[in-house]
């Protein structure tokens, strides 16, 4: 018999009745055999299901909690969900899932159900049927905010610790997954809103299951660095999708918290967290909150709970009987570091700095420092390299020597002048390493060693002093190397003759080998006024300016330092950012183009004394590529008032701002100062005139069109017709559409 003759003869009517028959014993047979024709048809020919069949699965797994056919009936509509979804989501079998997954009675099959909405929402065609407020069923029982433990009766505590459990198992499953985990990422009240739930008053269990639930996603061993692994991806991913929720600003104020039991479980993810992220982004910013607190704050309470969580990010290592205590953790100096390097609302005087260093730090006597220095074998062995104790010097450098009294101690036995022979530029052995993993260490010794010595004027002169072994002076040799990278470019552009003298700084160089830390460590330089001063007078910052060309030469170069540099308050590095804008290639006005975007989003100091000039005199220039990038920066800092209200006085072409569409314009009329400029353009009267004759007719009907489109909108199952999932924009996709398969991460 088919399945179209039985509907004809009206048998579903039939079947229903005898599904929805009472739940006594003496119909259970008859309700049974019901139920395995449904979960039949619905596998033979899902098409021609009936609805009636879909709503009393619905009714029975809804409104029956104590009904036996409960189960197989949540069992019939996953399959329903998979193989007739339209049907299934418009008669709330899509809902009645979710509920499923955190009700005991169906513990068992819960992660099935967890399987099957993963696979709905892995295609874009049945994903669009799981609609915004489900992300909200799916989390409530770790958002909704109610009482304390002792206000609970025992029976709903239990339950309560069932549907933890029951939850805990399907975020994860659901986070592991990578339909899963942009689904809850793409969502205001996805993930996002179970990292701000640490932070509300919701249920100490509750809090307790929501750590255990990211401490299962952070707890990997990622045992390859290529780019190509998938693991190493979905860390990635995982990492920034928790930035996104500000997870560090979440966990601080957690950390810091009254409640002992949950501030330490806030502290061991915090810790867990920045040892991941320190690898991907800069994380120094995301602590400035928790040294203000430490340093700074009126409550006592509040600064305890800082200062101990500051320790706590740290670790210890023994070595030859000297314990090197590590109370700066490395994360937290480089915090330090960037504020004293900021002048911002974080910024601190020396006497609480002072006050802060001494409550955390540990002092070591002279003899115990000279011992580790002697330990590290550099005295011993000053020429060979391979028997120094490079984790030891690092050690030194990333603690003890970043205090200046410690700094002149070193300048004063035989340690540094071996290691600056070991870094010179151009000739010494660390030039010719091959850029890779390996060798950082040997880099992270070079940034240490070259910023302590900037810091005291015994360190200054120190880098400008000819030493033994060395016919010039470290910072002459950076010059040198410079001046050899003009030649070279030189000969090329002009197609003559090529120097003899090897170029240290070629592209090849500089991609494979540790001559390209060289580079980076220029930054160094322009963190304060006396560094910088060692670049104007040994002629680097000249040999800089020099090196931007039309020809791409000397890109490579221009690129890393324009990432390095620090513009936050000394005149020079703009004016060499200014300089290329106007003489470098394409290419690197571009990515100038867009260092001064990201310059804009982390608010650095004085923006808008320097960068709005450079944009306005890029957006009046020929090449359409640069001045439509150029538009695009100058929208985004125009959501600023004051950098708009700069932009203004600048006088920027009109015609060049059209280029950039209606919406920057659109951010000029909502000013007086924009009203007047574009009056005085004789735009305003242009664009009524325009509006008058075609604008309000072409608006009508678009309007009219969409109406008319949603009013008469086909809801068969397509992309046009379904509710899209919404991404963040800085999330890089390619969703394919006839990829079926799910990739589940355990």
């Amino acid at each position: 018999m088919s399945f179209e003759y039985m509907k004809k003869c009206h048998i579903p009517l039939i079947i229903i009745r005898s599904i929805e028959r009472d739940s006594r014993q003496n119909f259970l047979n008859e309700r049974f055999q019901a139920l395995k024709l449904v979960s039949h048809w619905i596998e033979t020919d899902p098409q021609s299901v009936p609805k009636g069949f879909l709503r009393s699965l619905v009714s029975i797994a809804t409104y029956s909690p104590d009904d036996q056919m409960k189960k197989p009936a949540i069992e019939i509509l996953r399959k329903g969900a998979i193989a007739c979804t339209e049907q299934c989501a418009w008669l709330g079998g899509i809902r009645v899932l979710i509920d499923s997954v955190f009700d005991p009675t169906c513990s068992d099959i819960s992660e099935s159900i967890v399987l099957t909405l993963l696979y709905l929402i892995n295609d874009p065609k049945t994903r669009a049927y799981i609609r915004g407020g489900d992300i909200g069923r799916l989390l409530y029982i770790f958002t909704e905010v109610t009482g304390n433990d002792k206000e609970v009766r025992r029976e709903s505590l239990e339950k309560l610790h069932a549907q933890l459990q029951l939850g805990k198992q399907a975020m994860i499953i659901m986070l592991k997954n990578w339909g899963g985990l942009i689904f809850l990422a793409s969502d205001v009240n996805g993930l996002k809103s179970l990292v701000e739930a640490l932070n509300q008053p919701i249920r100490t269990i509750v809090k307790k299951a929501i750590f255990e639930i990211f401490f299962n996603l952070l707890d990997v061993n990622i045992k390859s660095d290529k780019a190509e692994n998938l693991l190493l991806q979905y860390v990635t991913t995982v990492i920034r999708t928790f930035d996104q929720c500000q997870i560090c600003h979440i966990l601080i104020a957690v950390a810091t918290s009254a409640e002992e039991e949950i501030a330490e479980e806030a502290r061991n993810l915090l810790k867990q967290y920045i040892s991941l992220a320190s690898n991907l982004f800069s994380i120094e910013a995301k602590l400035l909150p928790l040294i203000e607190m430490a340093s700074g704050s009126s409550n006592a309470s509040l600064q305890f709970g800082a200062a101990r969580t500051l320790r706590e990010l740290s670790n210890g290592i023994v070595r030859d009987g000297f314990e090197l205590r590590r109370r700066f953790s490395e994360y937290f100096l480089r915090a330090v570091d960037y504020v004293e390097t900021t002048d911002g609302s974080y910024m601190k005087s020396g006497n609480t700095w002072g006050l802060l260093r001494a409550e955390l730090d540990y002092e070591m006597d002279n003899t115990q420092f000279l011992g580790l220095i002697k330990a590290t074998n550099v005295s011993t062995y000053k020429n060979d390299e391979t028997r120094w104790d490079w984790n030891l010097i690092l050690e030194l450098f990333e603690n003890n020597l970043q205090k200046s009294s410690r700094i002149e101690e070193a300048l004063n036995v035989i340690f540094i002048e071996p290691l600056l022979r070991y870094f010179q530029p151009g000739k010494g052995k660390f030039n010719e390493k091959p850029w890779i993993p390996e060798n950082f260490i040997y880099a992270k010794v070079g940034y240490y060693m070259i910023k302590s010595l900037l810091k005291i004027k015994k360190g200054r002169e120190y880098l400008k002093t000819v030493h033994d072994g060395c016919r010039k002076s470290f910072i002459e040799c950076y010059a040198e190397q410079l001046a050899i990278q003009l030649t070279w470019a030189k000969a090329i552009r002009e197609n003559t003759k090529l120097p003899e003298v090897e170029n240290a700084l070629n592209k090849e160089n500089m991609t494979t080998k540790m001559i390209r830390e060289y580079i980076s460590w220029l930054g160094l330089f322009t963190q304060n006024k006396k560094a910088f001063k060692l670049l104007s007078t040994s002629n680097i910052l000249n040999y800089l300016e020099k090196l931007a060309d039309t020809y791409c030469l000397s890109d490579h170069i221009c690129m890393l330092i324009t990432s390095v540099f620090n513009y936050s308050s000394e005149k020079e590095p703009r004016d060499l950012l200014r300089a290329w804008t106007q003489k470098g290639s394409k290419d690197l006005i571009l990515y100038i183009i867009e260092h001064i975007r990201t310059l804009y989003r982390n608010k650095v100091n004085g923006f808008e004394l320097w960068c709005v000039d450079i944009l306005v005199e890029l957006i009046n220039g020929k090449d359409n590529d640069i001045v439509l990038r150029a538009l695009d920066v100058l929208n985004e800092i125009c959501e600023e008032k004051q950098l708009l209200y700069e932009v203004l006085s600048k006088q920027p072409q009109i015609d060049k701002l059209q280029l950039a569409g209606d919406e920057l314009l659109i951010k000029l009329l909502c000013t007086e100062p924009g009203v007047k400029y574009l009056q005085n353009v004789d735009w305003i009267d242009g664009a009524v005139k325009k509006w008058i004759e075609r604008g309000n007719n072409e608006y009508a009907e678009s309007t009219e069109r969409a109406i008319y489109t949603e009013l008469n909108a086909n809801t068969s199952n397509t992309i046009e017709g379904s509710l899209l999932l919404y991404i963040p924009s800085s999330w890089i996709l390619n969703i394919r559409n006839d990829v079926r398969i799910i990739i589940s991460i355990d």
